[in-house]
């Protein structure tokens, strides 16, 4: 929510491929944040 679409995806892919009932979520969320990391702009570091 706070446009760090980068930091997002690493974090959700961390999360991704821990096995338990989260692992879905996350690996929806790493694609939701890649797909808004390509049309929106980035906040900076």
């Amino acid at each position: 929510m706070t446009s760090h679409f980068d930091d997002a995806v690493a974090a959700f892919n961390k999360c991704a491929v821990m096995t338990g009932p989260m692992q879905g979520t996350c690996k929806n969320q790493a694609e939701d944040a890649k797909k808004l990391g390509m049309t929106q702009l980035s906040a900076p570091k």
